[in-house]
């Protein structure tokens, strides 16, 4: 009998980050998503809409910004 394999690749909105060592805290809607360096080779995905996107380092807010994403987009952030 023929067989069959159905792959699906994710086709949410994501962002990326383009700084592979820090260890900053990545905060999506007041919820901490990981660090900056664990989606700097693959992506956060994310509901479509608009989100608040919060970075802390060592306490301190270095970025803070409302971002609207939609359909497949990937935003990458740069932090530097």
């Amino acid at each position: 009998m023929p067989t069959s394999n159905v792959t699906s690749e994710e086709q949410r909105p994501s962002i990326t980050f383009n700084d592979k060592k820090s260890k900053a805290l990545i905060y999506v809607d007041g919820v901490e998503m990981g660090r900056v360096s664990d989606y700097s080779k693959k992506a956060l995905f994310l509901e479509g809409g608009t989100h608040l996107l919060k970075i802390v380092d060592n306490g301190k807010t270095i970025y803070k910004k409302k971002i609207f994403i939609t359909g497949e987009e990937i935003r990458k952030i740069n932090l530097k």
